[in-house]
């Protein structure tokens, strides 16, 4: 441009005067000038005037609106979705700009389609993806055209580079691919590679965990897989703590005293010098009945001491009531937690989440792992590898 020709476009835009019009208001000159918004400057009040729409124009569904090239800007959002709109300039929406279902986007996506189809083109033309390269697009390519030819995908003239590999991965890294056939067009197929696919599903997992929680699987999944040896340090720390606190309400019994354990030793002996004493014989029936009743009375003092224990209580016990109460209440550990006010979140740290993973891998398969359109898996053999094709 000149410097005379940037002279008067510079003093015609300063010149220009800005008109602000209501959304209502612009709806009003569009079915005026039946949907032809290039129109409107030139009626007498907006000719050589930049209109300024005041808030969010919404013209979502209106098939009469083929033009809005004299709107200047839009203060708040624009959406043409769904109009015969060809096109507008994204830069003079200060909102949020929606356009999907117009001719816009129709003319953008055959324009991205046109150019998708020269790319591959060169593709075949240097036959890239033969498959006798044995190298990593050619066998996945290989392995989706043969799913799509057993699913009736496939029409004549079209081949294996009707398939555009998608500048984005799936999970484990997996390619993408978008097929540009007249049936089931633009729809994406991934493949993953059957030593990889197990980290895929693994990865889909984790990530579900991560954005749900416990909620990612059944409960009875995860009761399946908690983690024991934590679990159970938990229970043995929390009952030893409740247990040793009062054992007397475990009905755990006391130990005797090494005084105690003295007095029976001491009662003991005299109780086998007196027995000793019977079996000698030469008594009277008067010294034998007072060596009885003798004897009687210690057994009962023994007996005595035995029921009123005064030492520490029984470690062994309380061990043993620890670990029943932690045996029995293995199971219900989720309930324990959930009524002690355990988060959903808490409570993953108490399973064991790559064997639950590894689990659901296995019992529900690849297919459902993976594939949420369908949740099938197809495999194919190719150059002697595994290959795993699903439409997503």
């Amino acid at each position: 441009m000149s410097l005379n020709s940037l002279i008067k476009k510079i003093i015609k835009e300063e010149t220009e005067e800005w008109v602000d019009v209501s959304p209502e208001e612009y709806k009003e000159l569009l079915d005026y000038v039946n949907g032809d918004g290039s129109f409107i400057k030139r009626l007498p009040d907006y000719v050589g005037k930049k209109i300024r729409i005041t808030g969010e124009l919404d013209l979502r569904g209106n098939k009469n609106v083929t033009n809005i090239d004299s709107v200047d800007l839009v203060e708040g959002d624009l959406d043409i979705s769904y109009t015969k709109i060809p096109f507008f300039d994204k830069n003079k929406v200060r909102g949020r700009f929606d356009y999907w279902g117009s001719e816009m986007q129709r003319l953008e996506k055959l324009k991205i389609h046109k150019q998708r189809l020269a790319h591959q083109d060169v593709l075949r033309q240097d036959d890239d993806w033969n498959v006798e390269n044995d190298d990593k697009e050619s066998n996945e390519t290989e392995a989706i055209f043969e799913y799509l030819k057993e699913s009736g995908n496939v029409e004549e003239g079209e081949d294996k580079y009707f398939l555009f590999k998608e500048n984005y991965n799936h999970y484990g890294n997996s390619s993408v691919y978008l097929w540009l056939g007249s049936k089931n067009f633009e729809s994406e197929y991934v493949v993953y590679e059957g030593d990889k696919i197990y980290d895929a599903a693994k990865e889909k997992l984790e990530s579900l965990i991560e954005e749900v929680g416990f909620d990612a699987f059944r409960e009875h999944v995860w009761e399946n897989h908690i983690d024991e040896r934590y679990v159970r340090d938990y229970l043995y720390e929390d009952y030893s703590e409740y247990i040793r606190e009062s054992p007397e309400d475990w009905n755990i019994n006391k130990e005797l005293t090494d005084q105690q354990k003295q007095y029976l030793e001491i009662h003991q002996a005299n109780i086998d010098r007196l027995n000793q004493k019977l079996e000698e014989g030469g008594l009277t029936d008067e010294e034998q009945e007072e060596i009885e009743n003798d004897i009687y009375d210690y057994e009962q003092l023994m007996e005595a001491t035995k029921e009123n224990p005064e030492g520490d209580y029984n470690e062994q016990e309380i061990e043993d009531t620890i670990e029943n109460m932690v045996d029995d209440n293995m199971d219900e550990i989720f309930n324990i937690l959930k009524g002690r006010g355990y988060s959903d979140q808490d409570l993953l740290d108490f399973v064991d989440v790559e064997a639950a993973i590894d689990y659901v891998i296995r019992s529900d398969g690849y297919g459902h792992t993976l594939n949420s359109y369908d949740g099938t898996e197809d495999s194919y053999n190719i150059n002697g590898e595994e290959y795993y094709v699903m439409k997503i």
